[in-house]
C-alpha cells in the first residue's frame, strides 16, 4: 500500500504515516525498473556512491545500513545518519494534521484515495517502497485513560468539538468510540479474544493463534468446518470472566455511546497530582479541567452565572447544578464558541434522555492503575487501561464470531466522514436541510439514489441489519461499521448502497483505512495518479477499478 494514509487511527496527535523522504522503485513506459532516491541523507549519494552501478549502489548501501551481522547475541547499534540541508526542509510527517482535525472542515481528514504527497504516499502498490524516513514524536511524561459514556451521539459530538478538539496542543493521544451494539457483541462473542489479548498481548503469540485460525478458514472445506474456530469461540464465550471492571460493565448496560480517551502530559510541569491550582497547568490538567466542566454543564440545566450575587441570595443558595468554579467559568466559553450546541439547545433525542432520567447524560470513569500490593498476591492482575484496550481490540474478531454463532451474514465497511459531520454546530434534526453533512449517521441500504434530505426521509429502506456495530476513531471521524443481515439478504448490494449513502449524502470517503482492492472503484483523479506511477500497468493490476490489460488498453 505504500506509506498509508489509512494509518494513524489510534494516534490522533501523530496522524497517518506520511513522508516525502524515501527510496522507491517504479516501472517506466519502456518497462525498465527505475529507483528513485529522495532520502536526502549524508553519505547515501544520489547515484548510490558509484555511477557505474547506478541504483544497485543505492540498494547495496541500504543493505549495509541494515546489516546486523551473523552473531545474534551481539547488540545491534545502527549507524549514525544525518540529513542533508535539503532533507531538513522536506516533510517526514503530516505536520498539518493535528491542526486540520481541530477545524470544522467539510472534507475528510484521511482516506485512501488521497492524491497528495510524493509517489509512495498511498500508492496502493503502484510503486515499490524500499526505504523511508519518518519523524519521531515526543513521549508524554504521563498518560491517563478515561471511559466516558453518553446518553446520545449528539452529546458525544458536542464533547468532541468543545473538549477533544479545542486546540491542537491538547488533542488526546487517542479517542475510540463504540456504540451499544459494539459493546454488546464484544461482550457476547469476544470475551475469549479480549482475555487472550490481555494476558498474551498482540505480539507473536497472538499472531500465531490468528494465523492458525486464518489457515483453517482458507481450507477448501464446507463452511461448518472452516468456521469451527468461531463456533468454538461462540460456545465458550460465557466461560470467560467479564472483560471489563464491574463499573464499566454497568455503564455498557446503561448507555448507548462510549468513548475511550487516552490523554497525555506533554509539557514539563510535573505530574498531575503535583500541579498547584492556578499554576503550571499542563496539557493533561487543562484537558481534564475542560472535560469536567463539560460534564458539569451537560448533566445539569444550562446556567449563565451573573457577575454579582443578589443581596437576597447567599452563597449557600447556589443552585445544585453549579458543581464548582470550573463549571461556572467555562459555561460562557462553551456557549459562545458553540451557540447551536446541545449545551444550549436540547434536541428531541437529548430531551428524551433527560426526561427518562435513568442515568446522567454523561458519565466519566477514570481507569485505575494496578494496586501493587494486590499484584504481589495476584500476578495475573492487570490494569484497567489494559482491560479497556483489550476490549476495544476484540471488536472486529468478535463480530465474525457473533455472525457465525447466530447464522447470519456480515459486512464490514470503513469510511471517513467530513470533520464537521455530526458536529454540534450543525442542526442535524432539520427536515429541510439539504447539506450533505446534515445526517447524524450514514443511511443504510436505499431503494434509489437520494439527493436531498427530503428524499432520504421519505425513501424506505430495503434490507435492515439486525445489528449495526459502529466503532470509530472519534477525533478524525474515521468509522468502522460491521452490519449483520439475515441469510436471504444480498449483502453485496447492501454494501454498495451503503457506500453510495456515505459518499452522496454525507460527503464521506470510502474506503478510508483499508485498501480499494478490486471491490471499490477509486475516484478518477486517484486512478489518473496510479496510471502515471505505473504506465505499463504491471504493478498491482486491477486495483480500484483500473483496467487489467497492459497499458490500460481494455
Amino acid at each position: 500500500a505504500g506509506v498509508a494514509f489509512g494509518s494513524g487511527g489510534t494516534q490522533l496527535r501523530k496522524g497517518p504515516a506520511y513522508t516525502d523522504r524515501s527510496v522507491y522503485a517504479v516501472v517506466n513506459t519502456d518497462g525498465e525498473v527505475i529507483v528513485e532516491n529522495h532520502l536526502h541523507v549524508d553519505g547515501l549519494e544520489e547515484d548510490g556512491g558509484n555511477a557505474s552501478k547506478g541504483w544497485i549502489g543505492i540498494l547495496q548501501q541500504l543493505d549495509q545500513l541494515s546489516y546486523r551481522g551473523t552473531d545474534k547475541s551481539l547488540v545491534y547499534t545502527p549507524p549514525e545518519l544525518h540529513s542533508t540541508d535539503v532533507g531538513l526542509t522536506i516533510k517526514s510527517s503530516n505536520t498539518d494534521y493535528v491542526h486540520n482535525i481541530c477545524k470544522p472542515s467539510s472534507t475528510a481528514s484521511r482516506f485512501n484515495a488521497d492524491t497528495s504527497g510524493s509517489p509512495p504516499n498511498r500508492s496502493e502498490g503502484k510503486v515499490l517502497l524500499l526505504a523511508s524516513i519518518h519523524d519521531t514524536f515526543p513521549k508524554p511524561h504521563q498518560t491517563q485513560t478515561y471511559w466516558t459514556s453518553f446518553a446520545t451521539l449528539e452529546d458525544a459530538h458536542a464533547f468532541r468539538d468543545t473538549v477533544m478538539l479545542d486546540n491542537p496542543a491538547e488533542v488526546p493521544i487517542s479517542a475510540e468510540y463504540m456504540n451499544r451494539d459494539c459493546f454488546d457483541i464484544i461482550n457476547n462473542a469476544g470475551r475469549a479474544t479480549a482475555f487472550v489479548t490481555t494476558y498474551l498481548g498482540t505480539g507473536n503469540a497472538m499472531r500465531i493463534l490468528w494465523d492458525i485460525k486464518v489457515s483453517i478458514e482458507a481450507l477448501p472445506l464446507p463452511n461448518f468446518v472452516t468456521s469451527i474456530c468461531d463456533t468454538i469461540l461462540w460456545k465458550v464465550n460465557g466461560l470467560f470472566p467479564n472483560p471489563l471492571p464491574e463499573q464499566m460493565m454497568e455503564l455498557g448496560a446503561q448507555y448507548d455511546h462510549h468513548l475511550i480517551l487516552t490523554v497525555g502530559e506533554f509539557e514539563d510541569v510535573g505530574l498531575e497530582e503535583d500541579v498547584v491550582d492556578g499554576e503550571n497547568k499542563g496539557t493533561l490538567h487543562r484537558f481534564v479541567e475542560r472535560m469536567n466542566a463539560f460534564q458539569a454543564n451537560l448533566n445539569y440545566p444550562p446556567y449563565q452565572p451573573s457577575t454579582t450575587t443578589p443581596s437576597n441570595e447567599s452563597v449557600d443558595d447556589t443552585p445544585d447544578y453549579v458543581i464548582n468554579e470550573i463549571a461556572v467559568n467555562v459555561t460562557p466559553y462553551i456557549i459562545n464558541k458553540y451557540p447551536s450546541s446541545t449545551i444550549t439547545e436540547l434536541s428531541v433525542d437529548r430531551k428524551k434522555a433527560l426526561e427518562d432520567g435513568n442515568v446522567p447524560p454523561m458519565t466519566i470513569r477514570r481507569c485505575q492503575p494496578i494496586d501493587t500490593t494486590q499484584q504481589k498476591t495476584n500476578p495475573l492482575l492487570k490494569s484497567e487501561e489494559t482491560l479497556v484496550q483489550s476490549f476495544r481490540f476484540a471488536a472486529a474478531p468478535a463480530f465474525k464470531t457473533w455472525c457465525v454463532g447466530n447464522g447470519e451474514q456480515g459486512i464490514s465497511v470503513d469510511y471517513a466522514l467530513p470533520q464537521n459531520h455530526g458536529s454540534a454546530s450543525q442542526d442535524i434534526h432539520s427536515t429541510t436541510k439539504t447539506n450533505t453533512t446534515s445526517f447524524t449517521l450514514p443511511p443504510l441500504s436505499l431503494t434509489s439514489k437520494p439527493t436531498t434530505y427530503e428524499s432520504f426521509v421519505t425513501n424506505p429502506y430495503t434490507a435492515q441489519p439486525k445489528k449495526r456495530m459502529r466503532y470509530s476513531h472519534f477525533g478524525c471521524n474515521v468509522v468502522h461499521e460491521d452490519l449483520s443481515y439475515s441469510a436471504n439478504v444480498d449483502v453485496h448490494a447492501a454494501k454498495m448502497d451503503f457506500k453510495r449513502g456515505v459518499e452522496t449524502l454525507c460527503g464521506g470517503k470510502l474506503p478510508s483505512e483499508h485498501g480499494h482492492g478490486i471491490e471499490y472503484n477509486a475516484p478518477e483523479d486517484t486512478k489518473a495518479r496510479w496510471k502515471q506511477l505505473d504506465p505499463c500497468n504491471v504493478m498491482n493490476v486491477g486495483i480500484g477499478g483500473l483496467e487489467r490489460d497492459a497499458f490500460y488498453k481494455s
